[in-house]
C-alpha cells in the first residue's frame, strides 16, 4: 500500500515536471493552464488505485509459483475459471439532456 502510494507520487511528480516544461514558452497549452494540468495529473494519478486499472495479480502468482501447470492439466477452460473469479462491476452510463449540453456549452 505504501509502496504504490509512494510510486504514484513519483510518476504524479514526473508528469507534472514533464507536462509543466512545456508552459516554458506559453500560457495556454490546448486549452489548459498550469493549474488544470497539474490537477489533471494529480485527479489521474489518485484514480489509478480507485478504478484498479492493473486488475488482479492472482494469475501472474500462479505463474510465478507453478500452479499454471495444474490449472492447464485441469478439464477445465483457464480463461473461463480466471474470468469467473473476476467481480461483475456495473459501470452504468447516464445520458445527460440536451438542454444541458447547450447550458454547459454556453455558460463557459
Amino acid at each position: 500500500m505504501l509502496a504504490g502510494l509512494a510510486t504514484n507520487m513519483v510518476f504524479g511528480f514526473m508528469r507534472c515536471a514533464v507536462l509543466l516544461t512545456v508552459f516554458a514558452g506559453n500560457a495556454r497549452v490546448a486549452g489548459y493552464d498550469p493549474a488544470r494540468t497539474v490537477t489533471f495529473v494529480w485527479i489521474g494519478q489518485g484514480l489509478i488505485a480507485v478504478v484498479l486499472i492493473w486488475g488482479s495479480t492472482e494469475f501472474g502468482e500462479r505463474v510465478r509459483s507453478g500452479d499454471i501447470g495444474v490449472d492447464l492439466l485441469r478439464p477445465v477452460d483457464l480463461q473461463a475459471a480466471v474470468a469467473t473469479q473476476v467481480p461483475v462491476r456495473d459501470h452504468q452510463v447516464v445520458e445527460p439532456s440536451i438542454e444541458d449540453v447547450v447550458r454547459t456549452l454556453y455558460t463557459s
